[in-house]
């Protein structure tokens, strides 16, 4: 009997630490309906305002999508993460979709604005590997 309950702790541990798997990314909406691609620099103010400054504008979307899609994406098993905090600013992707809703994506948290709901900074589980998120990024900045 201890040697079962050895290993169910072991088996519960584990799965304890992880805190998150391996996923494929939850678009707010079908890819088909993506108007536009972005990498913006975000900064949150002091307010509480979110400053999204445009860097790049991505020309082939399904080839970016693509790409997007290769990442290492993984269930956050805990409460959702902006994609930006007020110590710093971060590059991320941000999604446009033809009714005017979008999403802001970073490697760690991901925000959302929708014509119902209005805007929440908090509004995902996905997180993706930190280094190819960053990777990707810099490819359309460097390029």
């Amino acid at each position: 009997m201890k040697k079962y309950s050895l290993i169910f702790c072991i088996v519960v541990s584990l799965f304890l630490v992880s805190c998150h798997t391996r996923s494929e990314f939850d678009y707010l909406h079908p890819t088909d309906e993506i108007a536009a691609v972005y990498i913006v620099n975000l900064q949150l103010l002091d307010d509480g305002e979110l400053l999204q400054t445009e860097r790049a504008s991505i020309t082939d979307v399904d080839f970016f999508i693509s790409e997007f899609s290769q990442l290492e994406c993984y269930v956050y098993y805990g409460d959702p993460v902006a994609p930006v905090s007020s110590e710093k600013m971060v590059d991320a992707i941000k999604i446009l979709y033809s009714n005017g809703d979008y999403e802001l994506i970073a490697y760690n948290g991901k925000s959302e604005y929708t014509e119902n709901k209005g805007f929440n900074l908090y509004a995902g589980y996905r997180i993706f590997n930190e280094d190819e998120f960053k990777n990707l990024i810099s490819s359309y900045l460097d390029g």
